[in-house]
Protein backbone atom coordinates (compact mmCIF):
# COMPACT_ATOMS: atom_id res chain seq x y z
CA UNK A 1 0.00 0.00 0.00
CA UNK A 2 3.16 2.44 0.78
CA UNK A 3 4.50 2.12 -2.70
CA UNK A 4 0.57 2.96 -4.44
CA UNK A 5 0.53 5.95 -1.81
CA UNK A 6 3.34 7.04 -3.15
CA UNK A 7 2.40 6.75 -6.52
CA UNK A 8 -0.77 8.79 -5.89
CA UNK A 9 1.09 11.63 -4.30
CA UNK A 10 4.10 11.44 -7.33
CA UNK A 11 0.63 11.79 -9.53
CA UNK A 12 -0.52 14.97 -7.86
CA UNK A 13 2.73 16.58 -7.23
CA UNK A 14 3.38 16.46 -11.19
CA UNK A 15 0.29 17.73 -11.71
CA UNK A 16 0.54 20.39 -9.17
CA UNK A 17 3.31 21.48 -10.86
CA UNK A 18 2.09 21.44 -14.26
CA UNK A 19 -0.63 22.97 -13.79
CA UNK A 20 0.71 25.43 -11.54
CA UNK A 21 3.21 26.30 -13.71
CA UNK A 22 5.92 26.04 -10.33
CA UNK A 23 8.93 24.13 -10.15
CA UNK A 24 9.11 21.02 -8.35
CA UNK A 25 11.62 22.53 -5.95
CA UNK A 26 8.80 25.52 -5.08
CA UNK A 27 5.96 23.11 -4.85
CA UNK A 28 7.52 20.86 -2.95
CA UNK A 29 7.99 23.56 -0.16
CA UNK A 30 4.57 24.65 -0.52
CA UNK A 31 3.83 20.77 0.07
CA UNK A 32 5.81 21.02 3.30
CA UNK A 33 5.18 24.08 4.13
CA UNK A 34 1.62 23.90 4.50
CA UNK A 35 1.22 20.08 4.98
CA UNK A 36 0.01 19.17 1.46
CA UNK A 37 1.81 16.01 2.18
CA UNK A 38 0.28 15.11 5.85
CA UNK A 39 -3.12 16.11 3.88
CA UNK A 40 -2.31 13.75 1.65
CA UNK A 41 -1.13 10.48 3.57
CA UNK A 42 -3.56 11.22 6.01
CA UNK A 43 -6.41 11.21 3.55
CA UNK A 44 -4.88 9.09 1.08
CA UNK A 45 -8.11 5.76 1.61
CA UNK A 46 -10.15 8.64 0.85
CA UNK A 47 -8.52 10.52 -1.73
CA UNK A 48 -7.33 7.72 -3.91
CA UNK A 49 -11.13 7.05 -4.81
CA UNK A 50 -11.01 10.15 -6.43
CA UNK A 51 -9.54 11.39 -9.88
CA UNK A 52 -6.19 13.32 -9.39
CA UNK A 53 -7.48 16.22 -10.76
CA UNK A 54 -10.34 16.25 -7.71
CA UNK A 55 -7.29 15.98 -5.30
CA UNK A 56 -5.65 18.75 -7.11
CA UNK A 57 -8.72 21.39 -6.84
CA UNK A 58 -8.42 19.90 -2.91
CA UNK A 59 -5.12 20.92 -2.61
CA UNK A 60 -5.65 24.12 -4.23
CA UNK A 61 -8.70 24.98 -2.40
CA UNK A 62 -6.62 24.45 0.71
CA UNK A 63 -3.45 26.64 -0.02
CA UNK A 64 -6.34 29.52 -1.36
CA UNK A 65 -8.03 29.04 2.22
CA UNK A 66 -4.15 29.66 3.78
CA UNK A 67 -3.43 32.45 1.76
CA UNK A 68 -1.29 30.93 -1.35
CA UNK A 69 -2.64 31.96 -4.56
CA UNK A 70 -1.47 31.38 -8.65
CA UNK A 71 -3.20 32.53 -11.20
CA UNK A 72 -4.61 28.92 -12.23
CA UNK A 73 -5.96 28.64 -8.62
Amino acid sequence: MLNEMIFFETRVFRLFCEKEKVSPVEANKLFDKYGIWKYIESTYDMLHLSSDECTYEDIVEILKVKGVHYETC
